[in-house]
């Protein structure tokens, strides 16, 4: 598949394949106010077979041997295609619809033209009565001279959808026409308030495709901030917002991740937890407060914040610890089902009890405590040395396990590796090789990853099973993790693991290059071989790798 997707600044995007794979392609415009998806255009197909894409920052090239398309956006509200060496027709299926709503009655489209204008308006109604308006929506297209126009609702029914196991087929006007004579430049243009178009720079080499990748998924208009992904992550998620500052504190736009910090050290709710999504969502989120902890450390490092605002941050972080205070346990941090970042079910496995990495957080948070009172000048906190101590005692038996409840689990995750990443100092240099080689001898997958459970446990699925999460966490490999596995591994002995290392580059670079959504890395791959599968573009995922890349 030959796919491509390009972002504006309020999370509108453009992504098309030659054919669509999901009904989640087309172009798409956020509506501003509700920070709600709307699909407009399905696809704009050429009688071509197209043959190379290439991601060239602000603007995507499609080409099909003589014939190239160029798209941009040219503000958050209008997107710009170009045409040349094409002679023949251009057809532009439309799909108007809200990203979520499934439903086929009640459509209805009302073309006319004024001048190079065409203004297409879109009805929706409750039924096929036509009698209960609930939206109307108008796009303009600017550019067209002659058009032919005949309502042709077909059917599509979408392999990716299918594969996932949710709804596939769905209904398309594809009923305009519109000649090309060699070239042409249409713009579409929704009905939305615009904002400025972004500018992204041209990459050079892998490092510069991470880097816009994550910038694409950057939001910038009612605040600043990082959307978890496209096209269905299209929310504020505190846990991969988190992950994913960490390419702009490597960059020191420190303004920006301040900015973002402060925005989630304002949403601790009444438990002590960071609020999991902007806007709201049921799951709980034990591990973000932990991961706000590491990204204030990281940035007290290299920015200098005064007394004041030091002393704030401490404040919020002491009250949120004693609001969690019943979530502590004998010094450790107990979560409840799906509060980690395995935040899906399947026969029963919700990760309850003490898990590792929440624990290495939770570690973090006194480690940040302690930072600010050694700038500060107060006495260091014996809590970061107690718990740690109390952490090891409980989970490092031959090796670090995941978790524990009444005792620890034999059930061989790559976790440990987010616990590296967090809190180094938990364990020696030697333990740490022992564990990390325990995980790979359960979870190494040769094309270049980690199962997300040994492949040797009842639950493991090597082939990604979509939406009934039979595989997501119990078999999918999870890029993210397998980029911070990577970063851990050359930290703590890049000769050892070297071969390793290498491996999961070549795998990620491969993926962000060449598959799925061009320019951009999904969210998993099946773990029995190399796949672009969940979410085609997610944010930690380019995050990570980027700083394993920014560290080789």
């Amino acid at each position: 598949m030959k796919s491509f997707m390009l972002t504006t600044k309020t999370g509108g995007f453009v992504s098309f394949a030659s054919p669509n794979i999901t009904h989640y392609q087309g172009l798409f415009f956020m509506l501003r106010d509700e920070l709600e998806l709307y699909k407009t255009i399905e696809n704009i197909s050429l009688d071509v077979d197209v043959t190379s894409i290439e991601a060239l920052g602000s603007k995507i090239i499609r080409r099909s041997g003589g014939v190239k398309e160029v798209f941009s956006f040219k503000d958050s509200s209008t997107l710009v295609w170009e045409v040349s060496g094409y002679s023949g027709d251009a057809i532009i299926s439309f799909d108007f619809r809200r990203i979520h709503d499934f439903s086929d009655v009640g459509r209805i489209f009302k073309v006319s033209k004024n001048k190079h204008e065409l203004e297409v308006v879109f009805e929706k109604y409750a039924d096929d009565s036509l009698a209960d308006l609930k939206d109307r929506r108008v796009m303009k297209i600017k550019g067209i001279d002659s058009f032919d126009y005949d309502e042709n609702w077909v059917q599509r029914n979408y392999v990716y959808d299918l594969e996932r196991k949710t709804r596939s087929d769905f209904f398309v006007n594809e009923g305009l026409k519109t000649k090309v004579d060699g070239s042409l430049k249409l713009e579409f243009c929704f009905d939305e308030k615009p904002v400025s178009s972004r500018k992204l720079k041209v990459p050079k080499n892998d490092l510069d495709v991470c880097f816009n990748a994550v910038t694409s998924l950057k939001y910038e208009d009612k605040f600043n901030g990082l959307f978890a992904g496209l096209p269905w992550f299209y929310q504020f998620w505190a846990r991969d917002e988190l992950i994913g500052l960490k390419p702009f504190i490597l960059k020191k736009d420190y303004k920006f991740v301040f900015e973002v910090l402060n925005r989630h050290l304002k949403r601790i709710d009444d438990l002590g937890y960071v609020k999991n999504r902007y806007p709201e969502s049921e799951l709980g989120s034990v591990d973000s407060l932990g991961w706000l902890a590491l990204r204030y450390c990281e940035l007290i490092d290299g920015y200098n914040l005064d007394d004041k605002v030091l002393s704030e941050i401490k404040k919020e972080f002491e009250l949120a610890l004693k609001k969690l205070s019943p979530k502590i346990r004998d010094g450790l941090l107990f979560n409840d089902d799906l509060e980690t970042w395995m935040d899906t079910s399947s026969e029963n496995d919700f990760r309850r009890g003490f898990r590792v990495e929440i624990q290495a957080l939770f570690l973090r948070v006194y480690r940040l405590i302690n930072i600010i009172n050694s700038k500060l000048g107060f006495e260091l906190d014996k809590r970061e040395y107690e718990t740690r101590k109390k952490v090891k005692d409980k989970l490092f038996v031959d090796y670090l396990r995941d978790g524990f409840i009444e005792r620890p689990s034999n059930t061989v995750r790559p976790n440990v590796f987010l616990a590296y990443y967090v809190y180094p100092d938990l364990l020696s240099k030697k333990e740490w090789e022992k564990t990390f080689d325990v995980v790979i001898d359960n979870c190494w997958l040769e094309w270049g990853g980690f199962s997300s459970i040994s492949k040797n446990h009842k639950l493991f699925r090597d082939t990604y099973t979509g939406i009934t999460n039979e595989s997501y966490h119990r078999g999918d490999s999870w890029f993210f993790v397998n980029n911070l596995a990577g970063l851990c591994m050359h930290r703590l002995n890049s000769k050892k693991y070297k071969k390793y290392v290498d491996k999961i580059v070549l795998a990620s670079t491969k993926e962000l290059n060449e598959m799925s959504a061009i320019g951009n890395l999904a969210e998993v791959s099946s773990a029995k071989q190399l796949s672009s599968k969940g979410c085609f573009a997610q944010l930690w995922s380019s995050s990570t790798l980027f700083e394993l890349l920014f560290e080789l």
